[in-house]
């Protein structure tokens, strides 16, 4: 402070300057001290020249900084509390009057002073739109600090109905970043969406709380609680089919065709998918800020897996690309993100892992740059699978157990049981089957109507091969997974599963030299395929047939 003292005649300047901030621009504080200009210039060359401030910029503006955060501090700290206050609320009104595209841009500098002068209600206020705006430009850390900073102001208002919605909203919106930075599976994510819930049940029945039952049912779903997941689904579709507004029905048959998809009810989801896609055509309106993915965008994506299982692969692939154009015609990176890690599992279950390899390299990256932690974490794994499809077995083993270890750690449960088969596949190519096998019976006895049952044929016929390899007079029961595996496939209307299993089953059967059952289980099935005729699964169907004998009249 003796620096200040020497320059007796700028110490008001230097004090409304600090009240503005470490830096601060010539016009503002021109603003807020109300001198003449001589006076002004004067006064900062005073001050430039005791090494208080220095100028930082003179393009667009003249802007100036204390030259150290802790000489800022002690400036601002000279001025009583009151003096303080009184001369962040002129700031605010400066900025407000005479600086709008300063608060549009950086509506989080008004919120300050605001929140300085200790008008709380106008705090709020801004703190909520500087969180909104941060989530327009996917920049979810700073908007989860804002909107924090909104709902700590809030906690100091009386009680009131206004003060509860103003609540519930401030809530659902960081519930959005959340999800992006901390994923659906997390404990705060949870929180907010909950807190959301339950004042909108104090409020009786408002819209917003579709949002927060979404929040939860995504919690529940991403954590492969399926049984939570499938109760709020049925739950959301009741409530959305007594109301005349379209969107919540849309979101609704979203939520529900998830939950069947990763529950093993492969025609039901599609049906859901279809219905949110259809509602969806009228639909203009962007909704992720709401729903985190645009409902069209998520039924799509998601029907592409429906489709695969169901036995339409190329309908799979078309559907996927749809989705694709779809995200990138929104410019919105968390559904971009998610796209194209759904595209590079269509492409691994197609067998294409160049395709899919560099699907979901671009996910990772993404992910990676924006936060999105569930994105990353999956696209790992995705990427894992592809390299190991590509002969780097070692990379790609390390590649998996990391994706899963960090979904387990972070929550995820989605899709747990097929991204374990992944990784015991790799296990098994590289020879190491005990450990394939042991990673497969786990995954088998976790199998169940919680987690999931949608890879459960899958395991089944994984099983069957693992056992063979491992000792081929195991035949017997190589045989009796396999059968079991086909019939889960055909109750789940699973043909692509169905196929995998039929197509093991035969080759194992034309071993034993049972040539006319192989023949008559896989004609049936390659018959039923009118599309995917290069996909890896079809290809082999066709090589397992043209292995076996030729039936001699």
């Amino acid at each position: 402070m003796e620096r200040l003292d020497r320059v007796e005649p700028s110490r008001r300047l230097a004090q409304i300057a600090a009240v503005i901030g470490r830096e601060f621009s010539y016009d503002l504080l021109s603003a807020a001290s109300r001198i003449d200009e001589d006076d002004m210039v004067s006064a900062l060359s005073l001050l430039e020249q005791a090494d208080i401030i220095y100028r930082v910029g003179i393009s667009p503006f003249v802007r100036f900084a204390f030259k150290h955060v802790l000489l800022r501090d002690a400036i601002y700290d000279s001025l009583l509390r009151s003096k303080r206050q009184q001369i962040h609320a002129e700031i605010a009104a400066i900025l407000e009057n005479d600086f709008p595209e300063a608060v549009e841009n950086h509506p989080e500098i008004l919120a300050y002073h605001y929140q300085e002068a200790g008008n709380r209600q106008l705090a709020i206020r801004c703190w909520f739109e500087s969180g909104q705006r941060a989530l327009a430009h996917s920049a979810n850390v700073e908007a989860i600090a804002n909107f924090r900073k909104a709902l700590e102001l809030l906690t100091a208002l009386p009680e009131t109905s206004e003060r509860t919605k103003q609540e519930i909203d401030i809530q659902l919106a960081l519930g959005i970043p959340l999800i992006a930075v901390q994923g659906y599976g997390s404990a705060e994510t949870r929180e907010a969406f909950s807190r959301a819930r339950t004042l909108c049940l104090r409020l009786g029945n408002i819209p917003e709380y579709f949002q927060a039952l979404f929040g939860l049912w995504g919690h529940s779903w991403m954590s492969g609680k399926n049984d939570e997941a499938l109760r709020m689904a049925h739950e959301f579709l009741s409530r959305s089919r007594a109301l005349s507004d379209p969107i919540p029905l849309m979101v609704a048959h979203r939520v529900m065709g998830s939950t069947l998809l990763t529950i093993g009810e492969f025609q039901s989801s599609k049906h859901h998918f279809e219905e949110t896609i259809r509602l969806s055509i009228c639909q203009k309106q962007p909704l992720y800020n709401l729903y985190m993915v645009e409902p069209q965008a998520a039924s799509l994506l998601l029907l592409s897996w429906d489709l695969w299982f169901l036995g339409y692969p190329d309908q799979s692939l078309s559907r996927v690309s749809e989705a694709l154009a779809l995200a990138q015609d929104l410019r919105h990176p968390y559904t971009a993100a998610f796209a194209h890690y759904m595209t590079s599992v269509v492409h691994l279950l197609r067998g294409d892992a160049a395709r899919a390899l560099a699907s979901a390299e671009k996910s990772f990256e993404m992910s990676q740059e924006q936060r999105f932690s569930l994105y990353v974490i999956l696209s790992r794994v995705s990427r894992g699978r592809a390299v190991g499809d590509l002969g780097r077995l070692g990379e790609a083993r390390v590649e998996i157990a990391l994706g899963i270890d960090e979904a387990r750690s972070n929550g995820v449960g989605f899709m747990l049981p097929m991204m374990d088969s992944w990784l015991a596949d790799m296990h098994a190519k590289a020879g190491e089957n005990k450990h394939a096998l042991s990673i497969v019976e786990r995954a088998l006895t976790n199998i169940g109507d919680v987690t999931g049952r949608s890879w459960e044929a899958e395991l089944h016929r994984q099983r069957a091969q693992i056992l063979l390899a491992l000792n081929p007079s195991m035949a017997r029961e190589a045989e009796s997974h396999l059968k079991k595996s086909i019939e889960v496939a055909r109750n789940q209307s699973a043909k692509s599963l169905e196929l995998r299993a039929a197509t093991s089953l035969a080759e194992l059967w034309r071993t034993q030299g049972r040539p006319d059952e192989a023949r008559a289980l896989l004609e049936p099935i390659c018959r039923w395929f009118d599309e995917g005729a290069e996909t890896a699964d079809l290809r082999r169907a066709r090589d397992a047939q043209n292995g076996l004998p030729l039936i001699l009249h």
